[in-house]
């Protein structure tokens, strides 16, 4: 990839970008590092290092999914502003 050159016109034009020339010059040069840094991290001999799928150790904040008891029909309907026949009773949205 190091001899190919990046077509920013054509880069540009697909991702819809009206460019200046002095945009183009400057872009280009970006991208050509861009790319060298990257050709230059494959050249890293990681034969020994394990996949991983994070750069660091992921510590999840969230309790594990367990089913538990919820809180029985009695205790959410007392709580209710108003109830019948051990349902919740909401006010009429549709006329």
């Amino acid at each position: 990839m190091a001899n190919d050159r990046i077509d920013i016109h054509h880069t540009a034009k697909l991702a819809r970008l009206e460019l200046t020339d002095d945009e183009v010059q400057l872009f280009e040069s970006q991208l050509e590092k861009v790319v060298g840094y990257v050709e230059k991290l494959s050249e890293l001999d990681l034969s020994d290092v394990p996949p991983t799928d994070h750069a660091g150790t992921v510590h999840t904040a969230l309790r594990e999914d367990e089913p538990r008891p919820g809180m029985g029909t009695e205790a959410v309907v007392q709580n209710a502003p108003q109830s019948a026949r051990d349902q919740i009773v909401v006010p009429r949205v549709i006329e």
